[in-house]
């Protein structure tokens, strides 16, 4: 027997408010205009046994294994900030007992996909959104001696809409370029205090910088690094 359940549910809930009191952090714009990773996942382990009995003898042994991947992008400019994801998971298991008058196999196998997507469209100082989530779960369990087999799968599906004012920005580069800075003059490694304007460059840098390959993280702080103190000398 089969049966389906379709379930709606509105709500309107949610309320924030966000404030910096740095001019700096204020202005401050967080933009990538897009960012992606990728990630892959895999693990298994297995056990064997064995049990000598003067009526008979037990062997018990099972595998099992996981596998997954997933996916992340964003992308952020003055009018959309989009953001998708999604995932799929799978596990299985293989288990083994017999004695001498009964032998029993079973096996697992499940499968775990996820969806999300999300995006907010920003008009001056006010925003409307829309997004979809969506998981999946299907997982079959067998016996194969008994010939048995059980199966189920569940699919849960939501939409979320929402309208807003103003936008929050992830203002940590900023903080920590503010931060560098002050650290740079405690060193007496700049002959004066960095500009507003250098300061919102050291930290578009180190957005730059968090959204490539290790090395060239390093290669673009140095270099910016080095721009900004030979500046500071020659305005001495």
């Amino acid at each position: 027997m089969k049966k389906n359940l379709l379930a709606l549910t509105c709500s309107i809930l949610s309320f924030a408010a966000f404030s910096q009191q740095d001019s700096l952090l204020k202005n401050f714009k967080f933009r990538i205009d897009t960012y992606r990773t990728i990630s892959f996942d895999a693990g298994g382990g297995s056990q064997y046994n064995k049990t000598k009995l003067p009526s008979s003898t037990h062997e018990n042994s099972s595998s099992s294994g996981t596998i997954g991947a997933a996916y992340y992008t964003v992308q952020s400019t003055d009018n959309i900030l989009l953001t998708k994801s999604g995932s799929i998971g799978s596990s299985f298991s293989f288990n083994n007992a017999t004695s001498q008058s009964n032998t029993n196999k079973t096996r697992y196998f499940s499968v775990n996909p996820g969806l999300s997507v999300l995006n907010k469209w920003f008009s001056r100082n006010r925003f409307i959104e829309l997004g979809i989530d969506g998981t999946g779960n299907y997982y079959s369990n067998k016996n194969v001696e008994a010939i048995a087999k059980s199966s189920e799968s569940q699919y849960t599906v939501q939409l979320n809409t929402g309208i807003g004012i103003g936008r929050l920005e992830n203002v940590t580069d900023m903080q920590n370029a503010i931060w560098l800075s002050k650290a740079l003059e405690t060193a007496t490694s700049l002959s004066n205090k960095l500009s507003p304007t250098q300061l919102h460059e050291l930290g578009r840098t180190i957005t730059r910088a968090n959204n490539t390959v290790y090395l060239m993280q390093e290669n673009a702080l140095s270099s910016f690094l080095q721009r900004l103190m030979h500046t500071c000398k020659e305005k001495v």
